[in-house]
């Protein structure tokens, strides 16, 4: 049994799909997906929670993991495919809009996330908020609402046209890098490696 941690938008939109491809690889190994905020990471690691963990921004492992960077992952503002702003829009009228939100509940109280817009809050709507970027789907889907979500995340919604992507000239593209993390010593090197490259492909589109 091997554990893959990862967000739930990684795991459910990239991670276990690209796992399940290749898992005919090795049929005596089977595998558990464990959903976690990227602050729980490298704790949760440290004390045996998880083998391997794909994740945004380089984490604090020890020497005993090893972390390779997989490729890209990029952020698209969205909306349901008729919405006003389905052609293409200024900043200015994207600005009039509100916009869904990450928020969540800690042991601090509910704490607001970063969606990653280049635009501050200060300068934006509040519409709703979600503790998982999968719900603000069916949000953007019955509201005026728009969302700035990763591609991974809304890809089928936009293949099958139930959301579009506005394209705001005004706006720098937002990318992340993301990464494959394994614990040496419990990840076979060729399951890892092969892992590494799947991954690499399917964010690059060529997969």
């Amino acid at each position: 049994m091997l554990a893959v941690a990862g967000t739930a938008f990684i795991n459910t939109h990239f991670t276990t799909p690209v796992v399940c491809r290749s898992s005919g690889l090795w049929p005596t190994t089977t595998f558990r997906f464990l959903d976690l905020a990227p602050d729980q990471m490298v704790a949760t690691g440290m004390r045996g929670g998880f083998d391997l963990a794909v994740h945004h921004n380089p984490l604090s492992w020890p020497n005993s993991w090893v972390t390779k960077k997989i490729g890209k992952s990029r952020w698209v503002l969205c909306a349901r495919a008729d919405h006003p702003l389905s052609k293409r829009p200024t900043l200015k009228q994207v600005l009039e809009y509100p916009f869904v939100l990450p928020s969540y509940w800690t042991s601090e109280g509910l704490l607001r996330g970063n969606d990653h817009f280049p635009i501050p809050m200060s300068k934006r709507q509040t519409g709703f908020e979600t503790a998982t970027a999968d719900a603000a789907i069916p949000i953007l889907a019955e509201t005026n609402q728009l969302a700035f979500l990763p591609e991974i995340l809304v890809k089928a919604a936009l293949e099958s046209g139930k959301l579009k992507a506005l394209k705001v000239i005004e706006l720098p593209m937002v990318q992340r890098d993301l990464f494959i993390s394994a614990k040496a010593d419990s990840v076979p090197a060729a399951l890892f490696e092969n892992l590494r490259e799947k991954m690499t492909l399917v964010l690059a589109g060529r997969d």
